[in-house]
């Protein structure tokens, strides 16, 4: 944005890699004094699972993001490409490292397609704003989108975003008005933003998962959560069980 303060936001996003987040989160509790609140769900389950954690320190909310999204399409990320290519920027005299343009363009999508239900204008405007920022070629998003396992996930944020604001047509526009997702990822995207989606993306993400025993590890952790889990959110395993049911039964 030509202002930061054009953009509001409301924590601080930090990406490491997945067999850094135990680690970086150990740092943030000892060195500053983070706020731990939830245990997760199964030992292990975030490095290997999670979109992220999220600790506090004081009023700042400070999220460890080992991918960029929930669910299926945050599963199917080669996490290692979020570190290809860094972008380096200034802030109060310390350099720092973010995404690529083309990463950071595609993660934006992701958040608006993924986000809230519906989209917030502020999501869709950052995917027409870092578009006009850097000008990207289409078929290096295309590209990306495509090794990330998101195209349909890129092409309904764009849409979203020039129909809302009446944005004028352009070569990007027209490429998601005209691609066709597939019928898989059709579900997994309906899967994604549904009403009850903090549970049907939960078990979507088992299509993402690559090999049988990751799966297996992946459905324990969720359907036989800890008892330092539910202990936190006050549920016991028969609530979890009843609660999960009552959320996946079709809705009029």
């Amino acid at each position: 944005y030509p202002e930061a303060a054009w953009r509001t936001f409301g924590d601080l996003d930090i990406v490491v890699r997945g067999d850094h987040l135990d680690d970086a989160r150990r740092r943030l509790v000892e060195t500053f004094e983070a706020g731990d609140p939830l245990p997760e769900v199964r030992p292990g389950f975030d490095a290997e699972f999670a979109k992220d954690v999220m600790l506090r320190i004081d009023r700042t909310e400070i999220d460890l993001h080992r991918t960029v999204a929930p669910g299926p399409f945050g599963m199917r990320i080669p996490t290692d490409e979020l570190f290809d290519s860094p972008t380096e920027f200034t802030l109060a005299g310390t350099s720092l490292r973010t995404l690529s343009a083309t990463a950071t363009f595609v993660q934006v999508c992701y958040n608006a397609a993924l986000g809230d239900v519906p989209p917030r204008l502020m999501s869709l405007r950052d995917v027409a704003q870092v578009q006009h920022h850097h000008q990207l070629a289409v078929d290096d998003i295309v590209k990306l989108a495509d090794r990330w396992g998101g195209t349909a996930v890129v092409a309904s944020a764009v849409s979203q975003a020039w129909d809302t604001l009446a944005l004028e047509q352009c070569e990007l526009s027209e490429w998601a008005n005209a691609y066709e997702p597939s019928w898989l990822d059709t579900k997994l995207l309906a899967a994604s933003v549904s009403q009850q989606r903090s549970y049907t993306r939960a078990l979507a993400s088992v299509a993402a998962i690559k090999g049988p025993a990751a799966k297996v590890r992946y459905l324990r952790s969720v359907l036989s959560p800890s008892a330092e889990y539910l202990e936190a959110r006050n549920w016991t395993r028969g609530s979890h069980v009843r609660r999960a049911i009552d959320r996946l039964k079709p809705r009029r």
